[in-house]
């Protein structure tokens, strides 16, 4: 019986790793921090040539 557990118990974690992988990668890739994107910060002090 502690076989067929253990049997039972490693086809759930194989699946929940199946599953729950590819989800965290979907959920990583759409909240990606925005420093991995070449933008600048929101604000940027104006640049005048006069001073």
């Amino acid at each position: 019986m502690a076989i067929s557990v253990f049997g039972i118990l490693v086809v759930l974690v194989i699946l929940f790793l199946l599953v729950f992988i590819p989800v965290l990668l979907i959920i990583r890739a759409k909240t990606r921090p925005p420093e991995q994107h070449a933008v600048p910060p929101p604000y940027q002090p104006p640049v005048s040539p006069d001073d």
